[in-house]
């Protein structure tokens, strides 16, 4: 009997932080007893790579426990097991025997910090933040497992049934757009479906988690903080990558980042092989970078970046006026605006402009003050408007 359908689609990565108490590890633990239970309920990390392979071999579910960091190489392994790929290694007591393996499974890794930096492992994601568990909700850990046991049958009937209604359902998703996890959205609309939601509600929620693995995934980057920094102020630039390296040292040394830490590209060709895998991330955030450009007998780097600069505020605008975060209009008005309010990155004081309309409240007042950058866009809005940006920004700082 062949497998069904859904056993056959890549799977996204679930990548859980959060402080110690959180409850990353017994989640991992819970998850897995359900859907593959096994003696070993979580892995360690393994140092070599004949005895990861052999791990993923084994496991359905692949949940590693307190992940500090991740070497290219394991990146790189994790990848493939998500989304399917051959992996062989040398049969014991011969010369030249392989063992070819071939599998796709459930990956799950759980530590502090985002242990998943590198962009392609972080495109396979799942990020989700779990919260210090208050000691007034704290459980006995015995009684706690005692409650699911009891409970673990009906969460398995559940999940089955919505399976089978997802598998009914998923020949009448027709989606125009798809994200790089394009099998994967395909289904998680599908299950939205099953369990009563609509397309949209899911398309959404993924959107929203995807845009916060693009932004950490350049961010974890110092090479793509520095250079976000360097652009800001710039529509665009065209060099040498020896001349882009030297830039990007000076700005460095400017914002207080190290050019002395590993991950800082000591030379100019390394740099460009950085950018490379930055492309994506970068891409989304606002700048297209593309290297190798040839002229003459060398070759360039061509960097645009898609959201307009912002230039320094005017020298005749009060200290009043720059720090002016009052809520001048309800917040309510954003929703019929062109971009969502959690979505916004920054709100700078700019040159006036005349020209178009508030981007917020689709007035056009005789002057655009602000500049509202998105994850993915930029809009220049008014005084009033501008209020309400500062103020909710403010409020989600202080709520961090």
């Amino acid at each position: 009997m062949n497998a069904p359908e859904g056993s056959k689609i890549p799977h996204v990565i679930l990548i859980l932080y959060g402080i110690q108490g959180s409850g990353k590890t017994l989640l991992f633990k819970l998850i897995r007893s359900v859907i593959d239970p096994s003696s070993i309920e979580v892995l360690s990390m393994p140092r070599d790579e004949r005895e990861g392979v052999q791990q993923l071999d084994h496991h359905w579910c692949a949940f590693y426990d307190n992940v500090t960091s991740l070497p290219s190489w394991i990146s790189d392994r994790l990848c493939r097991a998500a989304t399917g790929g051959g992996f062989s290694k040398r049969e014991l007591y011969t010369d030249d025997e392989d063992i070819i393996y071939n599998f796709r499974r459930c990956v799950g890794l759980n530590s502090i910090n985002i242990a998943a930096q590198r962009g392609d492992l972080l495109d396979r994601g799942l990020l989700f933040g779990l919260l210090d568990i208050p000691k007034d909700k704290r459980k006995d850990e015995k009684l706690l497992l005692a409650e699911f046991e009891g409970k673990k049958a009906e969460i398995l009937g559940g999940l089955l049934d919505a399976l089978v209604q997802a598998i009914k359902l998923y020949p009448t998703v027709n989606l125009k757009e798809l994200f790089r996890m394009a099998d994967f959205t395909k289904w998680g609309c599908a299950i939205a479906k099953a369990l009563g939601k609509t397309e949209r509600e899911f398309i959404d929620a993924y959107e929203t988690k995807v845009r916060a693995q693009i932004e950490e995934a350049a961010h974890s980057s110092s090479v793509a903080t520095v250079l976000l920094d360097y652009m800001d102020r710039r529509e665009d630039w065209e060099g040498t990558p020896s001349n882009l390296y030297k830039d990007l040292l000076e700005c460095a040394r400017h914002l207080g980042i190290s050019t002395r830490q590993k991950a800082w590209p000591k030379a100019p060709h390394i740099l460009v092989r950085q950018l490379n895998e930055l492309i994506p991330s970068l891409k989304a955030l606002g700048l297209e970078v593309v290297t190798g450009v040839k002229s003459g007998s060398a070759r360039k780097i061509i960097m645009r970046n898609t959201v307009p600069s912002v230039p320094s505020i005017p020298s005749g605008i009060s200290e009043r006026q720059k720090d002016d975060g009052r809520d001048a209009k309800d917040a309510s008005v954003i929703t019929s605006s062109r971009f969502r309010l959690d979505d916004v990155i920054s709100c700078k004081q700019m040159e006036k402009s005349s020209v178009g309309k508030c981007d917020c409240c689709g007035k056009k007042p005789s002057i655009l003050t602000h500049a509202v950058r998105t994850f993915s866009d930029f809009y220049q809005v008014c005084e009033d408007c501008a209020g309400t940006v500062k103020a909710h920004l403010k409020k989600r700082m202080e709520d961090l």
